[in-house]
């Protein structure tokens, strides 16, 4: 740590300069400020000192303020220096710094498979940053399968849990309006100073609803994605978060654009690249088979889970008999999502080729990744993973909100149709389809999660 009060300062107004403390991560940590009147040095952070700085410059007595630089002094002084230089906001601006020199709370709502995977990555920031950041997990309990949920927090290191709210199985509307019952009780008691939401599910936006109506900020990571089909519940979930939202994490350049022509502020709008790719990159090194799984020589992996889908009997039908088709010569692995097991018992669907397992966690996911031929899924998730891993990827929905892949060459949108899905894994199979090389202009260079701290600590 510099003890220079001098080093890198900036002049701003008569008698003020302002000198960054050390720094992690590209921010700032702590300031130490210099009263001109007496000489004594006082600690305070970043956005204090500006707003002091503002509200000394409104008071015409900034040359009490005599220079900024890194940490030292104790902070309990710095009310007598405040009490100087702003006699009229005394109350106000001493109550700001006594918040503000406690750590910065942030309260996570995650509830569904990709959110678990995108957490861990930030918390792992939060704490490897130097930020002093405090994080509360919230499990809403949107997925509650052990495979698909507890799993995944040992597996990536996840911080438990500090509330499981154990809500989940029920519609979207009766599980969202449990969901915000429940997290306002949270927030009320615990006042956070951000609420950190992922994504597009039904905890994404009961999160967000409820911290803006306590008037807690909000920020929500993979902000901006727009499929522009309104029937889609992730689309409304998406949409109504992102309007809710105080800071907006894009992982694109196009979901920054879709941000904007929406009437959104530039200001509330931070591009960071994508939080699966920092995902992809670290946890490949920790991927492992499923236990019990007998790799075949060449095989394609499939999920297969979205309401649009499974709800239907004629477009699941339609995927399973393409899928089936295929599994007669190359092997189908198909990672069976508990709804769509249901949808096949009830609509009577036959699917006597393809090789069903059990729903697995991430590192299994990453490695059925890296070992597959080609992806078919409706996952949105998936698709970007299958490109990672430089895998050609079939989709099987009309739309989808990573337009970036299809216009790659990396995706083929196919929709619920069995002829063109058969005809898409004949053409990659043959090796007709190339997955171009992957390229950190789509999604960042896979440091999205250290962007993100930088992005609330300098809020």
């Amino acid at each position: 740590m510099h003890r220079n009060p001098s080093a890198a300062a900036r002049t701003i107004g008569a008698g003020t300069t302002v000198t960054p403390a050390p720094v992690l991560g590209n921010f700032p940590v702590q300031w130490r400020v210099k009263d001109g009147g007496n000489g004594n040095w006082y600690t305070t952070n970043a956005p204090l000192c500006w707003w002091i700085w503002h509200s000394t410059r409104a008071n015409k007595v900034s040359s009490h303020l005599a220079s900024v630089t890194d940490a030292a002094e104790p902070t309990f002084q710095i009310g007598r220096l405040l009490r100087k230089l702003c006699p009229r906001q005394r109350h106000d601006v001493t109550s700001a710094l006594l918040e503000r020199t406690k750590p910065m709370k942030v309260t996570t709502i995650i509830g569904a498979r990709p959110q678990f995977v995108k957490a861990a990555v930030v918390s792992r920031a939060f704490r490897e940053s130097g930020a002093d950041i405090a994080e509360t997990i919230v499990h809403t309990g949107q997925h509650y399968d052990a495979n698909m949920s507890d799993v995944f927090f040992a597996d990536l290191d996840l911080p438990k849990p500090k509330h499981n709210l154990g809500i989940g199985g029920g519609s979207h509307g009766h599980n969202t309006g449990r969901m915000l019952e429940a997290i306002e009780l949270v927030l009320m008691n615990d006042r956070p100073d951000w609420v950190l939401v992922y994504g597009d599910t039904d905890s994404t936006l009961a999160g967000a609803l409820a911290a803006a109506k306590l008037h807690i900020r909000v920020a929500h990571v993979e902000a901006g994605l727009r499929s522009f089909n309104r029937r889609m519940p992730e689309e409304v979930n998406r949409v109504l978060t992102d309007h809710a939202a105080d800071l907006l994490f894009t992982p694109t350049s196009v979901a920054t654009q879709n941000l904007l022509r929406e009437g959104i502020r530039d200001t509330r709008v931070m591009q960071v690249g994508d939080v699966m790719f920092d995902a992809a990159k670290f946890y490949s090194q920790r991927s492992r088979a499923p236990v019990g799984f007998v790799q075949p020589p060449a095989f394609v992996l499939a999920t297969v889970h979205r309401a649009e889908n499974t709800d239907s009997s004629d477009r699941l039908r339609e995927i399973i008999s393409a899928l089936d088709t295929c599994a007669a010569k190359v092997p189908v692995v198909l990672p069976l999502h508990p709804r769509t097991r249901q949808r096949l018992a009830a609509f009577g669907i036959p699917s006597p080729n393809i090789t069903m397992i059990d729903p697995v966690g991430y590192l299994e996911m990453i490695w059925l990744l890296t070992q597959c031929q080609c992806v078919v899924t409706d996952s949105g998730g998936v698709q970007k993973e299958a490109y990672f891993f430089a895998k050609p990827c079939i989709t099987t929905r009309d739309e989808t909100e990573w337009v970036e892949l299809v216009d790659a060459g990396a995706n083929q949108l196919v929709g619920a149709d069995s002829i063109r899905l058969r005809g898409a894994l004949q053409s990659v199979l043959s090796g007709h389809s190339q997955v171009p090389p992957v390229s950190g202009n789509l999604y960042g260079s896979g440091q999205s999660a250290l962007e993100i701290v930088r992005g609330l600590a300098g809020s």
